[in-house]
C-alpha cells in the first residue's frame, strides 16, 4: 500500500507497473509497454517499462527496509540483515540494504 500511496504523490508508476508484471510474469516488455499504454492511458514504451520496473523494484525494497527497520528496537545494518534473512528476503533487499549502509 505504501507504493501504491507513494505512486499517487510522486506521479510515477511504480505501483501499477510492478503490480501488472506480478500479474504478468511471462510478458516481455514491450507487451507490457503495449497493455500498459491501453489500461492506464498514459503512453508507455519497452525501455521505459523496464527502467520504471527498476526503479520499483529499488522504492520497494527501500520501502520494505524502513517498515522493518521500524519493527526493530534497535535496527543496525547487520539486525536489518538477520531480519531480512530470517524472513527469507536478503536477495531480493540487498541492493537496498547496501544503499542505507552506504547512506550512514
Amino acid at each position: 500500500m505504501a507504493l501504491q500511496a507513494h505512486e499517487k504523490l510522486a506521479g510515477q508508476p511504480f505501483y501499477t507497473v510492478l503490480r501488472f508484471r506480478a500479474d504478468h510474469p511471462d510478458l516481455r516488455s514491450a507487451e507490457m509497454a503495449e497493455r500498459l499504454s491501453a489500461q492506464t492511458g498514459k503512453p508507455f514504451t519497452a525501455a521505459g517499462v523496464r527502467k520504471t520496473l527498476e526503479r520499483a523494484r529499488d522504492k520497494f525494497a527501500d520501502m520494505l527496509l524502513d517498515e522493518i527497520a521500524q519493527a526493530l528496537d534497535a535496527p543496525t545494518h547487520e539486525r536489518l540483515e538477520e531480519e531480512l534473512i530470517e524472513l527469507g528476503l536478503l536477495e531480493h533487499c540487498r541492493p537496498a540494504l547496501e544503499r542505507r549502509a552506504g547512506g550512514n
